[in-house]
This record gives structure tokens, C-alpha cells and sequence, in this order.
């Protein structure tokens, strides 16, 4: 069994690799406020794009906006997470298991 599972590391390794790969593909925005900030992550949790309505922007606390932002960043994390393991258990479902059996 483990013979096989020694013998497909370098196919497994690649599709990690590819998977990698692809997490800065995958991109989710999280939104607080009603829409009036938005961030936008890639796969590999980087901030891409951050969205401020101009409304927001005369908020006279700072506090606030720093609150709104985080939240909208949290939201747009936990999505590229679940977009994430949807990738992988797609690739996952591209093995062989007959290659892991005795």
C-alpha cells in the first residue's frame, strides 16, 4: 500500500503544487456597512483591492472606518477559505484510488 502511495508522491506533489498555484486565482470580497467598504482577498489570504464609498470617508470617527474594514476583510477571508477547499477537494477527487490500494 505504501509502495503505491510512495510511488504517486510525485504526482501528488504536483497537484499541490497546482493548487498553490491557483489559490492567487481565487478571489472573494467581504462588504460591511451595507456595501460602503469592501475588500477583496486572493486565495492565498493577500489583500487585493480595498473599496471606501466617499460617504464613509466624512465618518468623523477613524476608529470606525479601521472597525468596518476589518470586518469587511474577515468576510472576504472565511468566502476565499471555503472557495479554497471546494478547489481542493476537486483536484482531491481527480486521483486514483485504485493507485493507494494493496
Amino acid at each position: 500500500m505504501f509502495d503505491k502511495l510512495l510511488q504517486n508522491m510525485p504526482g501528488i506533489g504536483d497537484m499541490f503544487k497546482q493548487m498553490n498555484e491557483n489559490l492567487k486565482e481565487i478571489k472573494a470580497t467581504g462588504e460591511a456597512a451595507a456595501g460602503m467598504v469592501r475588500v477583496t482577498v486572493n486565495g492565498a489570504h493577500e489583500i487585493e483591492n480595498i473599496e471606501i464609498d466617499d460617504e464613509m470617508l466624512k465618518v468623523e470617527e477613524k476608529d470606525t472606518l479601521i472597525k468596518l474594514i476589518k470586518g469587511a476583510h474577515n468576510v472576504a477571508t472565511k468566502r476565499v477559505q471555503e472557495k479554497s477547499q471546494e478547489q481542493a477537494l476537486k483536484m482531491a477527487g481527480n486521483l486514483d484510488p485504485s493507485q493507494f490500494k494493496k
